[in-house]
């Protein structure tokens, strides 16, 4: 399929991607701003609707509650403990290179080191640290007793395999988005082996209107069961069709799919 190709030049780049260069800026650098956007950008669309802080707990109105600067700032904390977290699955800490996803060379590694990846968010218990009180004092606190799935009848410590599925896969997808719009090309031969975002887009896209609300992509607790057997229906779905190469591919060039939910 020929794609037709445009030049766009760089500040303008920047401002769509949201990653803005300074003067003299090296590559390292550029790295890890498109690292932090990507996790930021992810979570935000994993977040959304799907996960909630434990208003009940004594932990919540101590650090989280309220629109103060001290509450936002904790809520940014809480985002970097989980950032931290992941962190070494993906890069080498000193350059920002891709360390682990470098090291793949099949499907079969990738799909290893995606479920690795999504169980060790399934199992997180990080600290959250400087968490600031009213009275100024500053503490550390597990993440499980700050956040958690918005239905409460789900059992999770903090995040289902949907949810993790959707971090994971939306970072690859904007890091492999903003490495193109740096005309970097290192990421191109994983491209085959990149799973699908799966969301209530995706689900609509390839089950039909009558049986997506069937599927709720958040509330995937077996990763094999829930979130490996919908992602192979979605690829025999691309593959049928004969449009795309692969999955991630459709995804990246058809999402929303002209659905309005």
């Amino acid at each position: 399929m020929m794609e037709k190709q445009i030049e766009v030049p760089k500040k303008i780049l920047n401002f769509l991607t949201g990653i803005y260069y300074e003067y003299n800026e090296d590559k390292d650098s550029r790295k890890k701003k498109i690292f932090d956007r990507a996790f930021n950008m992810a979570y935000k669309d994993m977040a959304t609707h799907t996960v909630a802080y434990h208003k009940d707990r004594v932990e919540y109105k101590d650090y989280i509650e309220g629109d103060s600067k001290r509450a936002a700032s904790n809520r940014e904390n809480v985002k970097v403990a989980i950032k931290n977290y992941i962190k070494s699955s993906f890069i080498k800490e000193e350059n920002y290179s891709l360390t682990e996803l470098f090291s793949i060379n099949s499907k079969f590694d990738f799909d290893e080191w995606h479920k690795k990846l999504c169980k060790k968010i399934v199992d997180i218990d990080c600290d959250v640290e400087g968490l600031e009180a009213k009275d100024k004092m500053k503490s550390t606190v597990k993440i499980s007793k700050l956040l958690g799935h918005i239905d409460e009848n789900i059992t999770c410590k903090v995040f289902t395999y949907g949810q993790a599925q959707k971090l994971v896969n939306m970072m690859i997808k904007y890091i492999y988005i903003y490495y193109k719009c740096e005309g970097w090309n290192d990421l191109d031969y994983l491209v085959p082996y990149f799973h699908v975002p799966i969301d209530s887009y995706v689900l609509m896209a390839f089950l039909g209107k009558d049986k997506y609300k069937e599927k709720s992509w958040s509330k995937f607790v077996d990763y094999e069961k829930n979130y490996m057997s919908c992602q192979r229906e979605i690829e025999k779905f691309v593959k049928d069709k004969k449009v795309y190469p692969n999955a991630f591919l459709w995804e990246l060039t058809e999402w929303p799919f002209g659905i309005n939910l």
